[in-house]
């Protein structure tokens, strides 16, 4: 086991990486702005895991699902833009 702080491997860029791929195979056009977002809705989440409300497991899809409603959403002009 290892303290994920950055030193041995850049989780953020990581994670830019794979929200941009993940987009991508949906066919939206990766704006830098949806990390932020992204990174405010999975540290919610995560609190919500701390707090009881739901599991870890439920993280995996629903921090993709919201984002994913989010995003699409406001570049199909259905929402405001969240990255503001």
């Amino acid at each position: 086991m290892f303290h994920a702080d950055g030193t041995l491997f850049d989780f953020e860029r990581a994670e830019g990486t794979a929200l941009e791929q993940a987009f991508g195979l949906i066919g939206v056009t990766f704006v830098p702005g949806y990390l932020a977002t992204y990174q405010r809705l999975n540290q919610a989440l995560w609190q919500a895991v701390e707090r009881g409300e739901i599991t870890p497991g439920v993280i995996k899809v629903r921090r993709f699902f919201v984002c994913a409603f989010l995003l699409v959403g406001w570049v199909a002009g259905r929402t405001s833009n969240p990255t503001a």
